[in-house]
């Protein structure tokens, strides 16, 4: 790739848009250049010549998982948007002063 290799567009890619799931693709047999994209955040690591069935399957496994992580965000999103509501109404409800009970006589 002119200007610039695999790991340095990894790294790109992740600092720009670090949900986007990331397949490096090489000609190089080098486990060394395959465990730094993996630890640089890449998804998977598939080296030529590429098998088309090992290609897909990799790519709609990081499709699912991409999918996966945007919904497990979505969720936390929604818990911390109820988590800080309920803090609110907790905290209206402290400043309520409370009302005697009646007693009986």
């Amino acid at each position: 790739m002119p200007g610039m290799d695999g790991l340095a567009l990894l790294t790109e890619i992740r600092m720009r848009r670090p949900d986007t799931p990331t397949l490096i693709i090489t000609g190089h047999d080098e486990h060394a250049l395959a465990i730094d994209a993996l630890r640089g955040g890449a998804y998977d690591f598939i080296q030529k010549p590429i098998d088309r069935d090992d290609f897909v399957g990799a790519l709609t496994r990081a499709i699912q998982a991409h999918a996966r992580n945007r919904r497990v965000k979505d969720r936390r999103s929604a818990l911390e948007r109820c988590a800080s509501e309920l803090e609110r109404t907790v905290e209206e409800f402290g400043r309520v002063p409370a009302t005697p009970t009646s007693s009986e006589p």
